[in-house]
């Protein structure tokens, strides 16, 4: 949702087509560390083009590279593909994020731009906030009714995101990203019923049975589990989304749905470190609590 939201408002400022490449998703041999990701952007409704594989070659390569195009469908290094592409006569630019702090300047003034980072930051895309904000709206056939939705709706809600999964389970990634628990929650749970009157917390998760065995509340908590979600968890972003106020972890998932919560008034309270050597403070919006 960043990639897009970034790679749409430079779309618009050079008045160029937006095309997604779905090519490192398919590559599942990458996939050492961390879990197998999809493409799930289809649960909205975007006027984007997805491409992937040979489709790339027409937008990058002359027909005469035949080498070149064998290669780029044969790796996602993309590294490996710059070096070889130097040797020959380049119609793109390569805009690579080397760090998580916003940088406007790192843009060339080109209009064929390549990227490769995650761009996590509201300022990468500050310019066309309400064009995005219509662009993540989800598909009206994707979203079920339910009584959990209801309840969100007539009582002071605050959603609770518990990310957990390979942030603890796979030693590799819980050292780059660290995880928040029980703690982080009570925390969290003060500063919001000191702030507003009967909070109700439902709580959404990748781990819900842990959240069923451990979390124990001051409040009232209602664990939405995963019969809930819908396809490509779209129901679960949903509800996520319709609650008033928000406590999120380190989880883009969850900070997708603070950010996209139309509440004027909402309470975010998101963690001071979002990784373990980062806080990445372009990402957080000024007015989010962080603790």
């Amino acid at each position: 949702m960043f990639q897009y939201a970034c790679g749409k408002n430079l779309a618009k400022k050079h008045n160029t087509e937006l095309v997604l490449d779905t090519s490192f998703l398919l590559d599942h041999a990458r996939y050492t560390y961390e879990p197998i990701r999809f493409y799930d952007l289809d649960i909205f409704d975007l006027n984007v083009k997805v491409i992937n594989g040979r489709e790339i070659d027409k937008y990058f390569y002359s027909p005469k590279s035949w080498f070149l195009s064998k290669f780029w469908n044969r790796t996602s290094v993309l590294s490996l593909r710059n070096r070889l592409l130097s040797i020959s006569k380049r119609s793109y630019w390569v805009v690579r994020q080397t760090n998580d702090h916003f940088n406007e300047d790192i843009f060339p003034d080109k209009t064929n731009l390549y990227l490769d980072g995650f761009w996590q930051s509201p300022k990468f895309f500050q310019e066309i906030e309400k064009e995005i904000r219509k662009d993540f709206t989800i598909k009206n056939q994707l979203i079920e009714p339910s009584e959990i939705l209801t309840q969100i709706k007539e009582t002071n809600s605050v959603c609770i995101n518990v990310r957990r999964g390979d942030f603890v389970d796979n030693p590799v990634i819980s050292q780059h990203h660290g995880s928040y628990g029980l703690d982080y929650l009570k925390k969290a749970e003060k500063i919001i019923a000191d702030k507003i009157d009967n909070p109700h917390f439902f709580i959404t998760s990748d781990d819900v049975e842990w959240c069923k065995e451990n979390i124990r509340l001051d409040h009232p908590q209602t664990i939405i589990d995963h019969s809930y979600a819908g396809k490509k968890f779209s129901n679960y972003l949903h509800l996520m989304i319709s609650c008033k106020h928000f406590i999120i972890p380190n989880s883009s998932f969850a900070w997708w749905a603070a950010w996209l919560s139309p509440n004027p008034d909402k309470i975010v309270i998101a963690p001071k470190m979002w990784l373990k050597n980062s806080e990445m403070n372009d990402l957080i919006p000024s007015d989010w609590i962080r603790i």
